[in-house]
């Protein structure tokens, strides 16, 4: 529906920037007849002149823009994602768990669940021999200590 009213519009500029465009091709010094002017604006006029036809243009317009500014917030999103993960990386625990471990001073595990969805949950130790951590929003339960070692293989005095 959209579409036919901008293709109309289209159109109509088109036929407009054609005309202008064969008047100035001529010499410069004839004078422009008028009457040829007014055909100039005939097809903005026909579209200016039926206000429904106008108003469905604007609120297309206006829907379009709308989706424009929802489209980049997204966008955002994204990249902002992108730019919070990068102090993070997959590891194997000496508990047999695969989760996102951060490469920060202050280290910690992200539950994987959670960050396939773009949240970012700190996984909660237990603190018990089990060596279980669990994700505060999904809950779910990762064996990230084996008992008497450091959380991630190879690495000691965590």
């Amino acid at each position: 529906m959209e579409l036919e009213y901008f293709t109309k519009l289209a159109i109509g500029i088109t036929s407009v920037a054609k005309n202008v465009k064969e008047l100035l091709a001529k010499e410069k010094d004839q004078k422009i007849d008028p009457s040829e002017l007014a055909g100039l604006l005939e097809p903005i006029q026909q579209f200016v002149a039926d206000p429904d036809l106008m108003f469905k243009a604007m609120e297309s317009i206006h829907n379009l823009e709308n989706e424009i500014r929802t489209l980049q917030n997204t966008i955002d999103k994204l990249e902002d994602w992108e730019e919070e993960i990068e102090d993070y990386k997959l590891v194997h625990t000496d508990g047999g768990a695969d989760v996102y471990v951060s490469d920060t001073p202050h280290r910690h595990y992200i539950c994987p669940s959670c960050f396939a969805n773009k949240l970012r949950q700190i996984l909660q130790d237990n603190n018990n021999s089990t060596g279980y951590f669990t994700c505060p929003s999904c809950n779910q339960a990762y064996h990230i200590k084996s008992f008497h070692s450091s959380p991630i293989q190879g690495e000691s005095n965590w």
